[in-house]
C-alpha cells in the first residue's frame, strides 16, 4: 500500500473501507451526511501524515474481487486546513500493488480504542498535562456474530491520536491480567503516523480482552477538547493488523458518562470518575 500525496500540508489521513453488499450504488460527497456509503467500515488500507509505503509480510494478503466479493470500495480522506488556504485541488490516494497468487491467510484489520462519535459527551478538560481515555475490546464479545471465534495472530499496529496525544498504548488482558502490549508509543507525534510490524506475533484468544489507552496534553488549550473527527478534537484508536480475517471490522468502547452528575470536577477527579465508569462496547462486521 503506497501513498499518493499531492499536498503534505493538508492531507491529514485516508483510509479505503471495503463496503457492505447492499451498497450497490457509486457516490462522491462529504462522508457522514446519511449516504448509503457511509455504512462502508470494513478498513483495507490506511495511511496518516509521516507514514511510508507498507508492505504486508509474504505470506499474507488482502483479498480483492471474485465472485460474492465487495463490489465497492469508500476512500475516507481527511482534510486539516488550519491556514484555511483556498483554491486546492487535490488528488491523493492510495496505490495498492496485488498479486494473482493466492497467499496462505487473509489479513483483516480490526479498529480498536474509544469509539469516535457518540452522543454520550465525553470531553477532555483544558489545561491538563496528563489525561487518559481508555477503550476496551472484549474479544469474548465477537461470538455475537462470529462463531467459533479463531486466534487472531496480530503483527503490526497503526496507533492514532490527534494534536494533543502523548502517548498511546495498547494493553493485551487475559483472564483479568495483563500479558503483553500490542502496541507502546510513549512520545506520540502526530507528524509520524506508521503502520508499525510488531517484530512477533502477537496471539489474541477468544475471551481476551484488549484495552488502548491514550495520554493527551492539554495544558495550552481553554476550552473542552471533544472526542470526534475534527484534527481539533481528539480520536484514540489502533488499527490491528492480523490473520486469518474474520467478519469483525471495529471493536471500540466509551465510557457511560451520561452516569455522571452535572456537578464540576477537578481535573484529577473528573479522570478518575472516566476511569471507573462502566464502558459501552460497540461491534460492528462488514455486513
Amino acid at each position: 500500500v503506497e501513498p499518493e500525496i499531492d499536498h503534505n500540508d493538508v492531507v491529514h489521513h485516508m483510509l479505503l473501507y471495503h463496503c457492505p453488499s447492499f451498497v450497490k450504488e457509486p457516490y462522491d460527497k462529504p462522508c457522514y451526511k446519511g449516504d448509503k456509503g457511509d455504512a462502508c467500515f470494513g478498513v483495507v488500507a490506511s495511511w496518516a501524515v509521516g507514514g511510508g509505503a507498507y508492505e504486508l509480510p509474504e505470506n499474507t494478503g488482502i483479498p480483492i474481487g471474485g465472485v460474492g466479493n465487495d463490489t465497492f470500495y469508500r476512500l475516507e480522506i481527511h482534510y486539516n486546513n488550519p491556514q484555511k488556504k483556498e483554491g486546492i485541488k487535490d488528488s491523493s490516494g492510495l496505490r495498492l500493488h496485488y498479486t494473482d497468487q493466492l497467499r496462505q491467510y487473509d489479513v483483516g484489520i480490526l479498529t480498536t480504542g474509544v469509539f469516535p462519535v457518540s452522543e454520550m459527551q465525553y470531553g477532555i478538560p483544558p489545561k491538563a498535562t496528563q489525561f487518559k481515555s481508555y477503550g476496551i475490546c472484549n474479544v469474548s464479545l465477537f461470538s455475537q456474530l462470529v462463531n467459533p471465534i479463531p486466534d487472531l495472530q496480530v503483527f503490526s499496529v497503526l496507533l492514532h491520536t490527534h494534536l494533543a496525544g502523548r502517548k498511546v498504548r495498547v494493553g493485551h488482558f487475559r483472564k483479568g491480567n495483563q500479558i503483553d502490549f500490542m502496541g507502546v508509543s510513549e512520545n506520540y507525534n502526530f507528524d509520524m503516523q506508521e503502520i508499525v510490524n510488531l517484530g512477533s506475533i502477537k496471539t489474541i484468544k477468544p475471551d481476551d480482552e484488549i484495552i488502548v489507552e491514550c495520554t493527551y496534553n492539554t495544558a495550552d488549550r481553554t476550552k473542552t477538547t471533544l472526542m470526534g473527527l475534527s484534527t481539533t478534537d481528539e480520536m484514540c484508536l489502533a488499527f490491528l493488523f492480523y490473520y486469518p480475517a474474520i467478519n469483525i471490522t471495529s471493536c471500540t468502547s466509551r465510557p457511560n458518562t451520561s452516569l455522571l452528575s452535572n456537578t464540576a470536577h477537578q481535573i484529577a477527579e473528573y479522570q478518575s470518575l472516566i476511569k471507573t465508569l462502566p464502558q459501552v462496547q460497540y461491534i460492528s462486521d462488514a455486513s
